[in-house]
């Protein structure tokens, strides 16, 4: 499949008249086969339209406004990375801070929801194949991620919102397994975009699972709660493996193409994932040692996980953070041009 791009962007090299493109238009070309390859590569939490961009149209590259459709095309595709990136970052933010018991997070809720509701919203009319991952990302996070974020935050515990949650996490499982299934009956005609797509629904599935298991814990007693935790380090095994198997692979692909910009959110990911089992890790063996603590100073308890959570997370995230800052400040600076 990537083979196949290469050789469409060698073709768009050269416009239909055949006269050579600018410099300039060759190395944005040249940027948007290194941006497909990553989009490629991406752990496909939104719909892989969304982050591809629209194809380059062959024959006269000129809009009517004389510019170039290959430049606008790979505009179109920097903003796009931008805005999934951001959102991805929005997430990590909102259970920075949900790790801290702050009401600031509420301010990248609002992102997390604005972002994957319209995801879902564009899946669904543009890409069918990839609906059913939105969907289910849809559902985890903005179904039921975020209501148990209001739920915890604000002390409610109302039956309704608990049924809902649990509703919410379990379709979401349901829509991945499905898809999941699907593969395994068509094993003998799998492609690379059918590879991508187990791939990620095994991710959204065990992290919808994981969060199950984690919100329904406090629900039971007893031997339930052994079998529950088998369960949360279960999921959170295959977790840290698939987040550490995507950085290396990211690692690999910066070391050959150093204008690869995917190991950024790799690495985020990754710190995402281990400050998370953490904290959680904190909450489930030691209770009583995980009130919010001052993150600017050395913490009065060692056995504190929050505290740890909240550093591994920063210090992951704060490289694609700088990415995005420097993306959007490049995507404004090439719109005022």
């Amino acid at each position: 499949m990537v083979k196949t791009r290469r050789v469409v962007f060698v073709a768009v090299l050269v416009d239909g008249d055949g006269e050579a493109m600018t410099e300039r238009e060759r190395e944005t070309v040249e940027e948007r086969e290194e941006d497909v390859d990553d989009a490629d590569d991406l752990a496909a939490l939104v719909p892989k339209m969304l982050t591809r961009g629209e194809p380059v149209e062959m024959g006269n590259n000129d809009d009517e406004s004389g510019e170039s459709l290959v430049w606008k095309e790979a505009a179109g595709l920097r903003s796009a990375q931008a805005r999934e990136h951001t959102a991805v970052l929005a997430w990590i933010a909102l259970d920075t801070l949900w790790s801290q018991e702050s009401e600031w997070v509420f301010a990248p809720m609002v992102i997390v929801c604005v972002y994957f509701t319209h995801s879902a919203w564009a899946s669904w009319r543009e890409d069918a194949k990839d609906f059913p991952h939105a969907l289910a990302v849809f559902l985890w996070l903005v179904g039921a991620n975020t209501v148990w974020v209001w739920m915890d935050v604000l002390g409610s515990s109302h039956a309704l919102l608990k049924a809902w949650c649990i509703v919410c996490f379990a379709w979401s499982i349901l829509i991945e397994t499905v898809q999941l299934s699907s593969l395994v009956v068509d094993i003998r005609d799998v492609s690379a975009r059918d590879l991508s797509d187990a791939f990620e629904s095994l991710v959204i599935l065990s992290w919808a699972a994981h969060d199950l298991v984690n919100f329904v814990y406090y629900s039971f007693s007893g031997t339930s709660r052994f079998y529950i935790l088998f369960m949360w380090w279960l999921f959170s095994v295959i977790i840290i493996v698939q987040s550490t198997y995507y950085l290396l692979v990211q690692i690999r692909i910066f070391c050959s193409r150093p204008r690869s910009h995917s190991v950024e959110y790799a690495l985020a990911l990754f710190a995402w994932s281990v400050g998370v089992m953490l904290w959680e890790f904190g909450d489930f063996y030691a209770p009583e040692d995980q009130d919010p603590e001052n993150i600017f100073e050395e913490p009065t308890n060692s056995r504190n996980m929050r505290w740890y959570c909240f550093w591994t997370i920063v210090a992951g995230a704060f490289p694609l953070l700088v990415w995005c800052a420097r993306r959007w400040r490049y995507i404004f600076q090439e719109k005022s041009e």
